[in-house]
């Protein structure tokens, strides 16, 4: 008997931005699901609000490119999936509360994607519809939610 296992082809991660020379912000991508992590797959990375009183965060998504092998944070190497605002972070954060970002990566493509701040979960979800053609998966559709 074989036991097989799902592996994503393709890594999953967001834009983040750091300063760069003379004070300049440089984007960059944080791979929060590596590519061939087995699936399903969970991973977590902590960011902290920019502001006080902060009530959303901006999430963009991406996808590492078809041919892309080594891994990267090059934006060069990622598609983007989308993005999308999640609202209803707690009232009255001071600047610099952790702000956890999960992605859960489930068998049938869903990217469930969650923020946790101060106990409470927000959420958006987005939906990778994947076509197999000679062993490479394809795009087919997306929706972020």
């Amino acid at each position: 008997m074989v036991n097989e296992m799902i592996i994503t082809s393709k890594a999953f991660g967001i834009v983040f931005s750091i300063k760069a020379e003379a004070g300049k912000e440089k984007n960059h991508v944080l791979v929060i699901i590596p590519k061939h992590a087995r699936i399903p797959h969970s991973g977590t990375y902590q960011i902290s609000t920019k502001q006080s009183d902060q009530r959303s965060v901006k999430i963009e998504l991406m996808e590492q490119a078809d041919g892309t092998v080594e891994p990267s944070e090059k934006m060069e190497d990622y598609n983007a999936l989308g993005s999308g605002i999640i609202d209803g972070l707690p009232p009255n954060l001071p600047a610099g509360t952790p702000v956890h970002i999960r992605f859960n990566l489930y068998e049938d493509g869903i990217l469930s994607v969650v923020i946790i701040c101060s106990g409470k979960e927000c959420h958006i979800k987005t939906h990778v519809s994947r076509e197999r053609k000679g062993g490479i998966d394809k795009i087919s559709g997306l929706t972020v939610r």
